[in-house]
């Protein structure tokens, strides 16, 4: 007995070791998933940094590092209070003990650039091992970079920049290119710049590592992107390289001048505030091919007119083409997964490379946790739960172990919301 009551206000607390306790079960879950799958096992072979190893092994790091992600560790610091005093959860994760904040630090701060060339060399190969895009002929591709904001002057690289609503902050740009059409979301590249760096500067970095990722360019279907990439040159590359794109125009003034072209029945409604209309064999500035341009009105409720244009050379209607563009928004959602559901925006370390190891390891994360989500949660009813809802929801369930047989079983608590919808339909 941990504690016990005494007149109804005094409780006397006892010392446990919690040595049957999981502060996280499903952490024990997807641990055995990713065992199943060998998913360390480029890590042990790869990865080489250059430290003593003495109590705890570089792979040793990794795993603690990528369970505090999946933990939902928002700060480097909750290592020790989430993971450490926690024997249990470290068997789970075949460790003795997990090791603390100060040599995780460590770790990140010892990363070199040869050892950021083998995270991005695990990262690809992960993504050609595991990845559900494999199976597919060709791989919609959307884009987009968000910003990373810090507070100081020591962090490495960060710079002034362009970050919505935190006007001269400091910080970096964070670029992904992820799966569109896939059965679940995968992220197939990441550039971490400066904050000075235009977003639009990592646009071919990222087709470029998505298509090596696929294993030819060619694979690589319609390319989505907002309208810092939906520049001529841009377009112009694309059309050279005989890629499909649905990409938002620049400039509105261009889309206005084409809106000049139209009457009043050319335009087809798209939604209750929104018209669109299509214009093909368009001339665009710095593209000397002719573009299809959807030209898109959306009402205002100060009663003007703001005008936009999508850039694309499908063959579907405006309308489709329209809500097809909006469909992109499911890379801001993976963005504000890594940013609510990873914490990447509380950055680990104030070295840029250890801060671009870090990101590495929570891209990593969050494919496998994707991965675990589309194929052992499919069919009990959360398949369709968040990243975010993962790390601070269905990791945060515990769970006691058991040996029976000589084999590990878990003991979830049956009244919790989330174990009777995953229980009820599937028996792990």
């Amino acid at each position: 007995m941990i504690c016990e009551v005494r007149e109804e206000r005094d409780v006397w607390c006892l010392a446990d070791p919690f040595t049957d306790i999981l502060p996280s079960g499903f952490l024990a879950l997807l641990w055995s998933f990713a065992e199943s799958i060998d998913f360390f096992r480029l890590f042990r072979e790869m990865l080489h940094v250059d430290m003593k190893e003495v109590e705890f092994s570089n792979l040793d790091k990794v795993k603690t590092l990528i369970a505090s992600i999946v933990v939902g560790c928002q700060y480097g610091k909750d290592i020790n209070h989430k993971l450490v005093p926690y024997q249990a959860a470290a068997q789970c994760c075949r460790l003795e003990q997990f090791p603390d904040q100060s040599q995780i630090n460590r770790f990140l701060r010892r990363l070199t650039i040869f050892n950021i060339q083998e995270l991005d060399y695990i990262f690809e190969q992960m993504l050609r091992s595991y990845g559900m895009c494999r199976f597919q002929s060709r791989v919609d591709v959307d884009y987009d970079c968000t910003g990373l904001t810090v507070y100081g002057k020591t962090y490495q690289f960060a710079r002034k920049g362009y970050f919505p609503k935190k006007r001269s902050s400091r910080g970096y740009q964070l670029s992904l290119a992820t799966t569109a059409n896939t059965a679940y979301h995968e992220i197939l590249s990441l550039h971490l710049d400066p904050g000075n760096v235009h977003h639009d500067c990592r646009f071919w970095d990222a087709i470029y590592q998505a298509g090596e990722v696929l294993g030819d360019i060619s694979r690589i279907g319609v390319v989505r992107a907002d309208s810092a990439s939906g520049t001529g040159p841009n377009i112009e590359a694309l059309i050279d390289h005989g890629l499909s794109y649905l990409i938002k125009g620049k400039d509105c003034r261009t889309a206005k001048r084409f809106a000049d072209k139209l009457c009043y029945e050319d335009w087809r409604p798209a939604d209750l505030f929104i018209r669109v209309s299509d214009l093909d064999g368009q001339r665009i500035p710095n593209c000397r091919h002719p573009v299809r341009v959807v030209v898109v009105e959306t009402s205002v409720p100060t009663g003007g007119k703001k005008y936009t244009a999508l850039y694309t050379d499908l063959g579907d209607e405006p309308e489709e083409l329209f809500h097809r563009y909006n469909g992109r928004q499911s890379i801001e959602s993976i963005i504000r997964e890594d940013k609510y559901g990873l914490y990447i925006t509380h950055l680990r370390t104030r070295e840029y490379l250890g801060l671009l190891g870090f990101l590495y390891l929570a891209m990593i994360t969050y494919n496998l946790l994707s991965l675990f989500r589309h194929t052992v949660l499919r069919g009990t009813g959360l398949e369709r739960i968040s990243i975010s809802g993962m790390t601070n929801k269905l990791m945060d369930i515990p769970a006691k172990m058991f040996i029976e047989d000589k084999q590990l079983l878990l003991g979830f608590p049956e009244r919790h919301e989330l174990c009777k919808k995953l229980f009820s339909k599937r028996n792990l």
